[in-house]
């Protein structure tokens, strides 16, 4: 046999070629599959992943073009939604800044952390133990960048935990309400670049969006014709509480021209206009971010949540900005989660969901939430993450001290709240002689019928989980 083989060393060579060409094809299979391997369970992996926390001001769910916004604000926003999971029945905990950050950073309800109101500078409660403090503790490097005056002032006690902890604004961008990303936005880079192979956790906040939503570059993009008031007063934050109804001792000038604004209503379309340019400036500004993410091999390393302190009013119920209210527009904010290996690109969730679950599932993935249940008392979004079909929870709250409200003063009393099932959304105003207001979402998603007196029994229902969570925090 072996004589014959050497005889024909043509047949041999041919053999040979077929051989390495199976082995060939063998070796590019396997090397393919593994490329597309979904990444393992993180959340199981001896190795644990990066966690990165994107949180941006005053961004409203329905004006993200992916949720069919007709303007195309959020390109960049869209296409991490389409490798991520979207959580469509989302709240955020509470009405304003200060208190979401609290939430998100202490995984506690504003009854437990206080920081609910802007004169509150008293510590942060020592038995709270922050995020950035767990992750410090278990070896990961912790930095946060905000521009945003109450996260990193010290005032507060949320900067505990941080190694490194930047703040661009300064006295000067008081009227813009914070300062822009765009200045932390070198740190960031040199920050990943030189932290890429050590586990973190990453905090962002991205302010831009903030009233009177000037930070774009192009502020007429969307309206180009108009002429008129906000082309020479700012919409800041002292001009909605005024439109708001707040008596302030102001400048005359500002005064005239809220009066003026609420005349005719195509000022109110152009302080739309802007916002939404300013929304493409921050998208802008999220893209460069997860460019970052990807140049510096990161992406399929690391759990990013996208989600924001709160949205902002535009005239519904004739309040603006969100110094007041907790309707839907102020609430209902995105939250998208892009976690390698179990996150489907594009899945949405219609489970009741809010800003307090967010620490607990980060808690959850480093297999840290049991030792710290007690004070993370959101649910994890693992089993559902896991199991669309897994049993949920049926109610969602959200607590909120008005920035200055009216009639009251400045206090640590919480003076509204609100409560939703998957259909039915119950609202307690305690300064108004009326506190209740019952709206069905499904029907009437822009909360125009109050309906506490045709449907008693959705009101019964609403108020007593209200009534019982409130008791959980009873002094």
């Amino acid at each position: 046999m072996k004589k014959n083989f050497i005889k024909y060393p043509i047949f041999l060579a041919v053999v040979g070629l077929i051989v390495l060409a199976f082995l060939g094809t063998y070796l590019v299979k396997r090397t393919v599959l593994t490329m597309n391997k979904p990444t393992e369970n993180l959340a199981g992996s001896a190795v644990k992943p990066n966690v990165i926390i994107v949180d941006i001001c005053s961004l409203r769910a329905d004006h993200l073009s992916g949720n069919g916004y007709a303007r195309p604000t959020t390109p960049n926003l869209d296409a991490f939604a389409n490798g991520a999971a979207s959580f469509d029945n989302f709240w955020t905990e509470s009405g304003w800044c200060l208190p979401n950050f609290a939430t998100m950073l202490t995984g506690t309800r504003p009854e437990i952390h206080h920081k609910v109101f802007v004169g509150n500078t008293s510590p942060l409660p020592q038995q709270l133990t922050t995020l950035a403090e767990i992750f410090n503790k278990n070896g990961f490097k912790t930095a946060g960048f905000s521009g945003s005056r109450y996260l990193v002032s010290g005032a507060y006690g949320l900067e505990r935990g941080f190694e490194t902890l930047q703040d661009a604004f300064k006295p000067e961008d008081d009227a813009m309400g914070a300062a822009s990303f765009e200045e932390n936005l070198p740190e960031v880079r040199t920050w990943l670049s030189s932290h890429k192979d050590n586990p973190f956790f990453l905090y962002v906040t991205i302010d831009d969006l903030h009233s009177p939503y000037s930070r774009s570059d192009n502020p007429k993009l969307f309206d180009p014709a108009y002429h008129g008031i906000l082309d020479t007063v700012s919409a800041d934050i002292a001009f909605s509480r005024v439109y708001n109804g707040e008596n302030l001792t102001i400048d005359p000038k500002v005064r005239s021209a809220v009066v003026e604004f609420k005349k005719d209503p195509r000022h109110l379309k152009n302080l739309v206009a802007r916002y939404d340019a300013a929304l493409v400036h921050v998208d802008g500004l999220l893209g460069k971010l997860f460019d970052e993410l990807k140049k510096n091999g990161l992406w399929d390393k690391s759990i990013i949540i996208v989600t924001a302190h709160q949205g902002e009013l535009f005239g519904e119920h004739a309040l603006l900005g969100h110094a007041r209210g907790i309707y839907e527009p102020i609430l209902h904010v995105p939250f998208l989660i892009h976690y390698p290996g179990i996150t489907s690109s594009g899945s949405h969730f219609s489970q009741l969901t809010e800003r307090i679950d967010i620490p607990a599932t980060i808690l959850d993935v480093m297999g840290l939430l049991p030792q710290y249940k007690e004070q993370y008392t959101g649910t994890s979004l693992l089993p559902i993450l896991q199991n669309p079909d897994a049993s949920w929870k049926n109610y969602i709250f959200a607590s909120n001290k008005p920035i200055r409200p009216l009639p009251l003063g400045e206090g640590p009393k919480i003076e509204e709240r609100a409560v939703r099932n998957d259909r039915y959304k119950l609202i307690w105003y305690g300064y108004n002689s009326e506190p209740y207001e019952l709206y069905d979402l499904k029907n009437d998603p822009e909360e125009k019928n109050n309906l506490v007196h045709q449907l008693p029994d959705v009101f019964a229902e609403l108020k007593s989980q209200l009534d019982a969570y409130v008791g959980q925090y009873a002094q």
